[in-house]
């Protein structure tokens, strides 16, 4: 698809794919404060080397900061770096055995209400199974067994509508404007914001609680209405970026057989109380999860604006130009990746510089390592249960919402694993 057709049609991702034939490190559009990213070299000056040169663009922070609040995400200048100091060793320290024993037990009790046959959109269900998880880990709260946690759960779904909406729509109105939608989303997101105010003073009460995240944000220093927001922050990048790598994951084992053979294999020797080591020993599974977000990145780009005169790629650069470094099209270039489209999880047998679906720098996502295990374990225990077939009459359609999700559903067949009946 050609460039002005995709813009015609306001493709994003008919755009972004043109992009990825561009041999240019960098693309200025005519009239048009932007640049857009293309190389891997130079997206690692703007988000390492240079980095204090830029800041997130206005509008991205401006709609973050209305549906999450401020904090780590959307926080900017010293009140960032202050939050950044408090917050790293909290998720340093909260991945242990037991938040792998406390996720493994989740996805297992998930996994135990998933029926077989048809399921017309695994979506549904692989965004339950990760806002269940995000829950638990974060805030020690069940989303189907306790009533705060069904509250959470129901009031968090309207404000992440809310979101979906206004990255689909930047010229909607903000919420200060009293749309219907509006005014729904303000009252949806107060009920979350009271929800998790809630659970706060019921872990201060109590003495047995479990050591997840939430516990150690309690010693971190931050007020309790700063908690509250980066609770939400944190409920948002674990559920919402998860799901959308599970989805895209289960559809690419889903039409490659021996892949998803190879990822049942690990499942089946994973012990039901699993610690750090033997999540990473999903060696495999690491790998397919690597190559989903090769191609599938849930963040399709990363943006910034320069806050100061600066040089990229070797030309100037005014302040308030806006950096575009699309992560889509940069893990797509066939220079770094041979036959790009091909899902091939043999290729991170060694590290790429291209690869970048977590950022880069300081602002790199603190949550990685919580998402990447809850990835590999998922995949692996789904596997080990069931044969994962595809029910589409075509490969998937991608959809920006803001992750990088699938249009119209992933209709999915369960079936009893051979493997699983015969044990």
């Amino acid at each position: 698809m050609g460039l002005a057709r995709a813009l015609i049609r306001r493709d994003m991702l008919g755009v972004l794919d043109w992009l990825g034939q561009v041999e240019a490190p960098v693309v200025a559009p005519p009239l048009v404060p932007l640049r857009v990213v293309l190389d891997a070299d130079v997206a690692r000056q703007v988000l390492v080397t240079d980095a204090d040169s830029y800041g997130r663009p206005w509008l991205v922070n401006n709609i973050m900061g209305e549906g999450l609040g401020r904090n780590l995400f959307t926080a900017t200048g010293e009140e960032w770096s202050k939050r950044r100091r408090m917050v790293t060793p909290v998720f340093t320290r909260a991945h242990g055995d037991e938040l792998a024993r406390l996720m493994s037990a989740t996805l297992a009790d998930e996994l135990d209400g998933w029926q077989l046959g048809p399921v017309a959109d695994i979506q549904c269900p692989l965004t339950d199974l990760t806002l269940r998880v995000a829950a638990r880990a974060l805030l020690g709260v069940d989303t189907t067994r306790d009533d705060l946690g069904r509250r959470l759960r129901d009031h968090f779904e309207v404000v992440l509508g809310w979101l979906s909406h206004r990255f689909s729509h930047p010229a909607a109105p903000p919420a200060a404007v009293p749309t219907p939608r509006n005014r729904a989303f303000l009252r949806e997101r107060d009920q979350l914001r009271a929800v998790v105010g809630e659970l706060i003073a019921r872990r201060r009460t109590s003495s047995d609680g479990p050591m997840d995240v939430l516990a150690l944000l309690l010693e971190s220093g931050l007020s309790d209405d700063e908690i509250i927001q980066e609770c939400v922050g944190w409920l948002f990048a674990g559920q919402e970026t998860t799901a959308s790598t599970l989805a895209w994951a289960l559809y690419s084992l889903a039409v490659a057989p021996e892949i998803q053979a190879r990822v049942a294999a690990e499942g089946d020797a994973l012990s039901t109380a699993p610690t750090v080591s033997d999540v990473d020993g999903l060696d495999y599974t690491g790998r397919v999860v690597e190559e989903t977000l090769r191609l599938y990145p849930a963040g399709v780009g990363i943006a910034r604006s320069a806050r100061r005169p600066t040089v990229l790629a070797g030309r100037r650069l005014r302040p308030r130009t806006v950096v575009l470094i699309s992560v889509y099209s940069i893990q797509r270039d066939s220079r770094h990746w041979p036959r790009p489209e091909v899902f091939n999880p043999e290729r991170f047998k060694t590290d790429h510089r291209a690869h970048l679906p977590f950022g880069l720098g300081a602002r790199q996502c603190l949550g990685a390592r919580f998402a990447a295990m809850e990835a590999r374990l998922a995949l692996a225990m789904i596997t080990s249960r069931w044969d994962v077939n595809y029910d589409g009459a075509g490969p998937p359609r991608a959809a920006i919402t803001p992750a990088l999700r699938i249009d119209g559903g992933l209709p999915i067949d369960l079936r009893p694993r051979v493997a699983a009946l015969r044990d």
